[in-house]
C-alpha cells in the first residue's frame, strides 16, 4: 500500500477550469509529495531537490498495489500530466469516496470535523494561506515583486508548507483507517474504477456550438434588459433591489423576485405592465446557458470535457454528483423541440446555433432564450464518423427502489418500468390508477427518491404541497 498527497502549482484556478484543463496547462507542475509505504515512516520528496523516488514509482506503476489519496483523481492525474508516470487506474482507492460512502460530506477538513477526530489528526487550517502563497500566481505590487513565490523567496514559509504537506497524509489516514473497519464490497471499488475510466475518457464537445449559444444568449439577455429599461425607466433593471422597488410600486405583493416567487406572482391579477416586466425578468434571469461558458473553460485541447462526475458525491445517498458543466441537470428540451416526436425541428435549431444565425430565431420561436437553454445537450456531439449513443432505463431509480424496499404502492407484479411512477403519482393525487393519469415523473420521482433515502416525512410533504399535490 502507498498513501500519498501532492502539492502543485498552476497559473489557472482548478475551481474554475476543472482537473483536466488544470493539469494540461503549460504552467502546471508537481512541487512536492508526502508519502508512506505500507506502515513505514513518512517520506517527503521535493521536485527541485532531486528525481522522483524510485520506490514510490514502482508502487504507483503496479496495478495490484493499493494506492490511497483523498480525492485520488487529482494525484493520479498529476502523476500522468505533471510527472509522466503512467499509473494504471486499477488499484487506486479514494479516501474521499470512502468517506462519502459512509455519509460524510465536504473536503478533508470537513470530514475530519464530522468524524470528531482529535485536532492533531485533522487537516491544518493554516494550509489555506500557504496554498494561496505557493500554489497560484501572485499579484505584483510595489512591495511584492514576485509573480511566483517559492523556497527562494520565502524559505521559512516553505518549510511550513512542507510540514503541511506531510500532515495531510496523516489527516487522510486518520479518516481512512477507522472507515476501513466497516467492510466495503469489492464491487464498490470496481464501480469506482469504472467511474474513473468514464471521467478520464470524457465526453466529445462541440466548441463552436458552445461559443455561439453563449454569445447568442448574452445578446438576447441584453435585448430583454433593454425592453425592461423602456418599460420601467430604470437604468439597471438587472439590479434586484431597483427592480423590486419598482414592482412594489406597481402592486407586486411579495418581498423578493426569486424564480418561484415570480411564478406565483404571474398567476395573480397584476397590472399588465407589471406582468410583462415579470415575464421579461424570468427570461433574462435564465442561467442554463452559463454551462456553455463553463464548458469552454474546462474542455481539453482535444475537445473533450472530463471529470464531470464525482463518485458517491451526493450527500447520504451514495449516488454520483456532478461538477463543472453538471450534465445530470441540463435543462429539459422544450416540448416543441422534443426529438421523440420529431428530430427534424431540433436538428434545424441546433444547426442554426452552430452556424451562428441568431437573426432567424425571432421568426421561429416566441422566445429565443427557451431554445438556447433547452438545446444545451447539443454541446455534446460525436466526432465525424462516430455515433453518440444515448442509453437509459425508464424510471430505473424509482423501479429499483420499489423492488428493493418491496413497496407495493410503487410496484406491480407485471414489473413494467412505467408502473412505478404511475402508481406513485396516483398515491400523491389520491386518485385511482385506472381513472386518472398520473403526474409526470418530473414531479413524482423526487418524492420517491426522498422517501427511499430518508429525507423524512415532513420535508417530503412540504415539497409535495409546494408543487400542488
Amino acid at each position: 500500500m502507498i498513501s500519498l498527497d501532492f502539492e502543485t502549482y498552476c497559473d489557472i484556478d482548478i475551481r474554475k477550469v476543472g482537473l483536466d484543463a488544470y493539469t494540461a496547462h503549460p504552467s502546471f507542475e508537481v512541487m512536492m509529495m508526502a508519502y508512506r509505504l505500507d506502515d513505514g515512516p513518512l517520506s517527503h520528496w521535493q521536485a527541485h531537490l532531486g528525481p522522483f523516488p524510485e520506490e514510490a514509482r514502482e508502487r504507483l506503476l503496479d496495478p495490484a498495489e493499493e494506492k490511497w489519496a483523498f480525492n485520488a483523481a487529482f494525484e493520479r492525474r498529476s502523476l500522468v500530466a505533471g510527472l509522466g508516470i503512467q499509473t494504471p487506474v486499477e488499484g487506486w482507492h479514494c479516501a474521499m469516496a470512502l468517506a462519502y460512502m459512509r455519509g460524510f460530506t465536504g473536503g478533508l477538513a470537513a470530514v475530519g470535523e464530522q468524524m470528531l477526530l482529535p485536532m492533531d489528526k485533522q487537516k491544518q487550517k493554516t494550509g489555506a494561506k500557504l496554498i494561496r502563497k505557493f500554489c497560484m500566481p501572485q499579484r505584483i505590487t510595489r512591495n511584492q515583486p514576485h509573480r511566483r513565490r517559492d523556497w527562494n523567496t520565502d524559505p521559512d514559509d516553505w518549510e511550513l508548507f512542507c510540514e503541511y504537506n506531510k500532515t495531510d497524509v496523516f489527516a487522510e489516514e486518520a479518516v481512512r483507517n477507522p472507515l476501513l473497519n466497516y467492510p466495503t464490497p469489492d464491487d464498490e471499488w470496481s464501480f469506482y474504477t469504472l467511474d474513473q475510466r468514464i471521467n478520464d475518457r470524457g465526453m466529445p464537445f462541440d466548441r463552436v456550438f458552445a461559443a455561439n449559444v453563449s454569445r447568442m444568449s448574452e445578446y438576447r439577455r441584453e435585448e430583454l434588459l433593454d425592453q425592461m429599461r423602456s418599460l420601467t425607466g430604470l437604468k439597471n433593471p438587472n439590479s434586484q433591489s431597483e427592480l423590486l422597488r419598482w414592482l412594489r410600486e406597481q402592486g407586486y405583493p411579495f418581498e423578493d423576485i426569486r424564480e418561484n416567487t415570480v411564478k406565483r406572482a404571474l398567476a395573480l391579477d397584476l397590472p399588465p405592465v407589471c406582468t410583462e416586466v415579470l415575464g421579461l425578468r424570468q427570461w433574462s434571469g435564465k442561467t442554463a446557458t452559463k454551462k456553455a461558458a463553463t464548458a469552454l473553460l474546462s474542455a481539453g485541447q482535444d475537445d473533450r470535457i472530463r471529470h464531470m462526475y464525482k463518485f458517491a458525491g451526493a450527500s447520504r445517498t451514495g449516488r454520483f454528483s456532478g461538477s463543472l458543466v453538471q450534465p445530470q441537470n441540463l435543462q429539459r428540451t422544450p416540448k416543441f423541440l422534443d426529438p421523440e416526436k420529431s428530430s427534424e425541428r431540433l436538428d434545424t435549431v441546433t444547426d442554426l446555433i452552430r452556424n451562428g444565425e441568431y437573426e432567424i430565431f425571432p421568426l421561429l420561436v416566441e422566445e429565443p432564450m427557451a431554445v438556447f437553454g433547452g438545446t444545451m445537450r447539443g454541446m455534446f456531439r460525436a466526432r465525424p464518423g462516430h455515433m453518440l449513443h444515448i442509453c437509459d432505463y425508464s424510471s430505473i431509480e424509482a423501479v429499483g427502489l420499489a423492488w428493493a424496499s418491496r413497496c407495493s404502492a410503487c410496484w406491480m407484479s407485471s414489473g413494467q418500468a412505467a408502473t412505478s411512477t404511475a402508481i406513485s403519482g396516483c398515491r400523491f393525487t389520491t386518485k385511482p390508477t385506472r381513472t386518472s393519469p398520473a403526474p409526470s415523473g418530473k414531479y413524482v420521482n423526487p418524492h420517491v427518491l426522498a422517501a427511499a433515502t430518508g429525507l423524512g416525512r415532513a420535508r417530503c410533504w412540504k415539497t409535495a404541497v409546494r408543487q400542488g399535490f
